[in-house]
């Protein structure tokens, strides 16, 4: 039972954490600036943030302590690979290897590159910013979806399954 709470936590840090980070890079500039400390908060890492670099809240090391950082428990990084540990042990304990794998995500996690963001390197388009860690981060909250989905559907959904009468006396 314990393992199913955990793992539940996990999915929904992880698609509530990949959901917000989606929407803050799809705003303006001004916008995604002005929110960053917002979102350190709602990630409870503003402390972790002040201590590890001491200045206001920037873009990309925002991005690299809620995203990618698996030394951060808030991390999705840091989630996805848990929820890869707990999976592991579902298939010994349960046999349950799921559909919606995401060792495939976290391996692309690991290795985006946030130099990609940077603002000094030329866009192709002003709307293409972030593009590619909000699609990876979309990927990623839409595999966990699918994921609890699954897991409901294997130990809680009990539909079809014949009542068994109570022998009370």
């Amino acid at each position: 039972a314990w393992h199913f709470l955990v793992t539940g936590r996990r999915l929904e840090r992880i698609t509530f954490i990949c959901s917000i980070i989606a929407v803050l890079l799809r705003q303006p500039e001004p916008e995604r600036e002005a929110a960053l400390g917002a979102l350190l908060e709602i990630g409870n890492t503003i402390i972790t943030y002040r201590a590890r670099y001491q200045r206001q809240p920037e873009l990309l090391p925002v991005l690299d302590l809620l995203a990618l950082d698996e030394a951060n428990p808030h991390a999705v990084c840091f989630q996805l690979a848990a929820l890869c540990q707990e999976l592991e042990t579902f298939d010994k304990r349960l046999g349950f290897r799921p559909h919606n794998d995401p060792r495939p995500l976290l391996q692309a996690l690991r290795s985006f590159d946030l130099d990609l963001l940077e603002p000094a390197r030329p866009l192709p388009e002003p709307a293409s910013f972030g593009e590619a860690l909000s699609s990876l981060l979309a990927a990623c909250e839409q595999r966990a979806y699918g994921l609890s989905d699954e897991i409901a559907q294997r130990f809680f959904v009990h539909a079809g399954e014949r009542a068994q009468a109570s022998v009370a006396a």
